[in-house]
């Protein structure tokens, strides 16, 4: 069997917003020794469409290694949710997912993530630093909206970035964009950051960057860097 382990704000069971959302049914759920323990009948697949939507208790999960995706709102605003690990063998989290967890500071992205939905980690004010791993394709619009990451590395497997994906992040200085294509932007994906914010492309690049539909817009911001 499967298990989720959780911690609340009180010490009392949480009950999922949506019970039928990880691929397996909820044999028990108990909060005992100062932790919570939903057990399965089997192999849990997904954190499902708002799983745990609005569970304003909830501050922190560790979810099974069997899961495949987080999808659409799953921890739409958990208000209280601090930290989560996000077992490898995700590839996507889905639209939404994180949206107004505004006291989430620390969450791992495995190395099997292709995707990040749109409005993902949007609101997330206490996200200072996230590392993107080396298999990720997409980022969606608004999926980093109003965080408070100052530093971002986009590695060089990413192909497109959403609208506003990165706007609004008024701490954010540094912006590393590893691929020596340009991904695919869209417009203000970068609007509102620091206002000294820089964007590292590689070197051999940036005529590139500065000519490429969208990021043409932040041409002045744009320096070569050797990665």
């Amino acid at each position: 069997t499967s298990e989720i382990w959780y911690t609340t704000t009180d010490g009392l069971v949480l009950t999922p917003n949506a019970t039928n959302a990880f691929g397996a049914n909820i044999l028990s759920n108990t909060y005992e020794n100062g932790k919570g323990v939903i057990k399965f009948d089997g192999e849990v697949t997904q954190i499902g469409y708002t799983a745990f939507e609005s569970c304003s208790r909830l501050t922190n999960i560790v979810l099974p290694e069997s899961i495949t995706s987080i999808e659409i709102s799953a921890f739409h605003s958990c208000g209280n949710l601090t930290t989560i690990n996000i077992p490898d063998g995700v590839k996507s989290i889905g639209i939404n997912a994180f949206q107004l967890c505004s006291k989430l500071s620390s969450i791992n992205l495995p190395d099997s993530l292709t995707s990040i939905g749109a409005n993902a980690f949007d609101s997330c004010h206490k996200l200072t630093n996230i590392t993107l791993p080396n298999s990720l394709l997409s980022i969606g619009l608004n999926a980093f909206s109003s965080s408070a990451l100052s530093t971002i590395v986009i590695p060089e497997s990413v192909t497109s970035i959403g609208t506003r994906a990165f706007s609004n992040c008024s701490k954010l200085a540094e912006v590393y964009c590893k691929a020596t294509t340009p991904p695919t932007g869209s417009s203000r994906m970068f609007d509102n950051n620091a206002t000294d914010r820089k964007i590292y492309v590689p070197t051999n690049s940036v005529n590139a960057y500065k000519r490429e539909m969208y990021w043409m817009n932040y041409h002045q911001y744009i320096v070569g860097y050797d990665f």
